[in-house]
């Protein structure tokens, strides 16, 4: 997993892009570019990294990512039900993709204030993602003049909605590029969340060839979280996903995802989502019913 720079180029005819991300997993490593993303979720379920947030992700999970705000949306293999179970429609825009004074008029205020709190990534509801869902689709479907104007249907309909922000308040200065140790350190994180590894601070510091002192200091400027923390939220966003999307009982689900003691996790679940796992699994059932 490599921290990049994207480079998003519209095809000619066109001043904003349009992708289709379907595979077995989401293939998406952790990046920044300068323009704007929203992200619908089709199919598959994980967790998402938006500036030092982590959330769990689902079907019907809509996203608005400012730019050249850090992140990534990570699906754990094992989790896969085929080569195309992870679906994203993707949608990269400048700020000034319909022109430079069009989101300056009154009429647009609604609007930039959205723009402006995508700075730090804001997600929708799902009942406003349904609702939208349309309208996304549409964008993918058409072109033209009438391609644009339905991408600014679809933001003056989220811009009137109700979202929450997602990471805390950054500005340039605060996001620091991990350089190819940081990668490394990444990847073996997500390469042992099933828990059958030992995975803890001194072991992922030998990856990093770091001393644990040092390597917790290293990690912290970079995540902008501890180490512990980071890998806890990992793995209750991960058993999140599999609560929502499978019949395995909570032992089962807190052994595949690190936790050995039952209690810790409970524990560990409810100072995170405010509820029980059981309880957050009969939400999620009549959420899609």
């Amino acid at each position: 997993m490599k921290y990049q720079y994207e480079t998003v180029l519209p095809e000619q005819g066109n001043s904003f892009v349009t992708v289709d991300e379907i595979g077995a997993v989401v293939d998406c490593v952790l990046h920044v570019h300068p323009e704007l993303e929203l992200t619908y979720v089709e199919s598959s379920f994980g967790v998402r990294f938006v500036g030092d947030n982590i959330s769990e992700f689902k079907p019907e999970d809509l996203v608005l990512i400012g730019s050249m705000l850090p992140h990534h949306y990570y699906n754990a293999p094992q989790d896969s039900h085929g080569a195309t179970w992870s679906r994203l429609k993707v949608i990269k825009m400048r700020k000034d993709f319909a022109g430079k004074k069009l989101f300056e008029l009154e009429e647009f205020s609604a609007v930039r204030h959205l723009l402006s709190s995508a700075n730090v990534g804001v997600v929708f509801s799902q009942q406003t993602a349904r609702s939208c869902s349309d309208l996304i689709y549409r964008v993918f479907k058409i072109e033209g003049a009438a391609r644009v104007i339905v991408l600014l249907e679809l933001l003056s309909q989220l811009a009137t909605s109700d979202y929450t922000q997602l990471s805390t308040h950054m500005d340039q200065s605060q996001i620091t590029a991990p350089d190819e140790r940081m990668s490394r350190v990444l990847e073996f994180i997500h390469s042992h969340l099933d828990g059958n590894d030992e995975l803890n601070l001194a072991a992922t510091a030998k990856v990093a060839c770091m001393t644990p002192q040092a390597f917790s200091h290293y990690f912290h400027k970079h995540a902008r979280k501890k180490f512990i923390n980071y890998v806890t939220e990992l793995r209750i966003g991960r058993a999140c996903g599999l609560l929502s999307s499978s019949n395995r009982t909570v032992m089962d689900i807190s052994l595949a995802t690190g936790f050995h003691n039952l209690s810790n996790f409970n524990r560990h679940f409810a100072r995170l989502k405010q509820t029980t796992p059981r309880d957050y699994r009969k939400r999620a059932q009549i959420a899609t019913h």
